[in-house]
């Protein structure tokens, strides 16, 4: 019996996106390469479709100008600097030695770890290395420039989640999306979306732009950059004033409320 010449793989997405999309990969056998790539239609959340980028990311792995191996560079730095590939193991050592040198003269802390997510996933953001340059006290990269105020502010308002879970929107009768343009970033939340409008829910887009996102919504609201605090401190003065808050999950499940709502409401009162 001939045996079949492909085989499907099941994997998931790598990069870091809150989708983490289940993919289903076409190997070539003979080759051992991809030759297809596309959403998992038995996914629940994938669905069957992919981002645009990930659509297209058989492109990126094969491209002929992907860096495969590692490189040094011969000479001065600036437009005159030259780069040369060498062997993993010429890499490995010349790092390894560097890094000693550094240890033996500056201490740990003068080697700085920089690295960011990009198509990084959890085992590969913090796995391994984290081990090895805790081992030889390296500085501490605090990770600022993409979301550590956004993490934070997260934090602070749905504690260790990340927030809802996906599924909760077709529960929802009710929903704001701020500051978020789901229909370019967040692909997989669209068919939620589009399946609530269907139940009867409402959608209120909060952000200054005009987006894919906000023209699907029931209501744009385009406030001036910087004043999504007063707002949301405006939404919680008539929440509270109208009594509307859920005084048992706040005290089930926040900290700090009761404090917080009588410091807002002075600072309303003070401002009028």
């Amino acid at each position: 019996m001939r045996q079949p010449k492909f085989k499907n793989i099941n994997v998931t997405c790598p990069h870091d996106c809150p989708d983490t999309c289940s993919l289903v990969v076409t190997v070539d056998k003979s080759s051992g390469k991809a030759v297809k790539l596309k959403g998992n239609d038995k996914h629940p959340i994938t669905k069957g479709f992919l981002c645009n980028k990930v659509n297209h990311y058989l492109d990126l792995v094969y491209n002929k100008n992907r860096v495969l191996y590692p490189h040094v560079r011969i000479g001065p730095k600036g437009s005159k600097g030259k780069f040369k590939k060498v062997s993993w193991d010429y890499a490995l050592k010349l790092i390894s030695k560097n890094i000693k040198t550094n240890l033996e003269k500056y201490g740990g802390d003068s080697i700085q770890p920089y690295s960011y997510s990009g198509t990084l996933g959890m085992l590969g953001y913090w796995g391994m290395s984290e081990r090895f340059w805790n081992k030889v006290g390296a500085s501490r990269l605090g990770r600022t420039i993409c979301i550590a105020a956004a993490s934070t502010a997260g934090i602070y308002t749905y504690g260790a989640a990340c927030g809802p879970a996906i599924d909760e929107v077709l529960k929802t009768t009710l929903i704001i999306l701020w500051g978020t343009n789901v229909a370019s970033t967040h692909v997989h939340m669209v068919p939620f979306l589009e399946e609530a409008k269907k139940n009867g829910a409402k959608i209120v887009c909060i952000d200054p732009r005009e987006t894919r996102t906000s023209v699907m919504s029931h209501w744009h609201l385009q406030p001036k950059p910087g004043t999504d605090a007063a707002l949301a401190l405006g939404m919680m003065n008539e929440i509270v004033k109208n009594n509307l808050h859920d005084k048992s999950f706040l005290k089930n499940h926040t900290t700090g409320h009761e404090d917080f709502i009588k410091k807002s409401f002075l600072n309303i009162i003070l401002a009028k």
